[in-house]
């Protein structure tokens, strides 16, 4: 989300009617894009990727697919194996809304390598040093994931 939040100005600025984005199955990223497309009035096309094998039957039916759908996302599941880089599945749902006359918007995949991705990054190191202020402490290690 603290990525998006950077990143969702650009889109509204843009006039895009539809946000574009590509995850794994379960993506947490997407789930937030299909979110906040919601909240803001904007259509929704996620492009979601076998990235990681799965063997329950349910799996593409259920948490962060399901959600997406119910918060309106047209989702797309697409068969292929992991790969953060530039896919043709997403390229080809970006055509297929230009196609219909919509004007997509892209965000790749977890929106880190979008032109305003890092900045959520940013907020976070602002965050948390304000946050070492108040505690009067330092921190030695900060894990991300």
């Amino acid at each position: 989300l603290r990525k998006l939040e950077y990143i969702i100005p650009d889109a509204i600025a843009s006039n895009a009617d539809t946000l574009v984005s590509i995850g794994g199955v379960q993506s947490n990223h997407t789930r937030m894009v299909a979110a906040v497309a919601a909240k803001i009035g904007m259509k929704c096309r996620l492009v979601q990727e076998s990235w990681v094998p799965h063997e329950d039957a349910v799996y593409d039916r259920v948490g962060n697919i399901l959600l997406s759908r119910v918060m309106g996302a047209d989702v797309r599941l697409v068969d292929e194996g992991f790969d953060i880089g530039i896919r043709k599945s997403w390229e080809q749902a970006i055509e297929e809304v230009k196609a219909a006359g919509g004007k997509p918007y892209a965000i790749p995949a977890g929106a880190s390598v979008h032109k305003y991705g890092g900045l959520g990054y940013v907020g976070f190191a602002e965050e948390v040093r304000a946050q070492e202020r108040q505690l009067g402490v330092k921190f030695d290690y900060i894990v991300v994931c």
